[in-house]
């Protein structure tokens, strides 16, 4: 679990003040770019670093009942945000959780989406995308920002196939010939 400190709570704050923007949902609404990631009414999806959020209950809103959504984080008051947006918003079909990426607890093969949004700079790559690939099911889809070539190329080196690569996202196939 990640240790509190002045300057993380700081940021915590900060990043709270710019996702709970309206100014940035109206630019940038959540569910576009959920949609873009191919988020769908009755999928398993994991959302690593969900932070304070922002995307969190439109991906709820998207999978519906017959979906469940897992959102993790390090940080345990994004968690308690989280949870109070959830509330706020009637969003039931989210697990908001505490954890680490690299060490979901999810059962092996159970993910039909992983999404990386925003984070991918500030994970172990090399412990996290194993634990991705495992949860995910054979057919199951990544989702990643990407903020430069060699992070693509990591994720192609896990043993991950990069099906679409367009302006730093990458949806990735779990197994070469799964790029349906």
């Amino acid at each position: 679990m990640m240790e509190r400190t002045r300057s993380r709570d700081f940021a915590f704050w900060m990043t709270t003040k710019i996702h709970d923007n309206a100014w940035r949902r109206r630019l940038d609404p959540p569910e576009r770019t959920l949609q873009m990631a191919g988020v769908g009414t009755g999928q398993q999806v994991l959302e690593i670093g969900c932070g304070t959020g922002y995307f969190t209950p439109a991906a709820g809103r998207l999978v519906g009942e017959a979906g469940h959504v897992y959102a993790l984080d390090l940080y345990p008051p994004a968690i308690d945000r989280v949870k109070e947006k959830l509330a706020a918003q009637g969003v039931t079909n989210v697990t908001a959780m505490v954890g680490d990426a690299a060490s979901t607890g999810l059962e092996a093969g159970s993910m039909d989406l992983v999404l990386l949004i925003g984070v991918i700079h500030r994970l172990p790559l090399d412990r996290v995308l194993p634990e991705l690939r495992r949860v995910l099911r054979p057919d199951g889809r990544l989702y990643a920002r990407i903020h430069s070539s060699q992070q693509g190329e990591r994720i192609e080196a896990s043993g991950l196939f990069v099906a679409t690569n367009e302006r730093g996202i990458y949806l990735v196939a779990r197994e070469k010939g799964d790029e349906k």
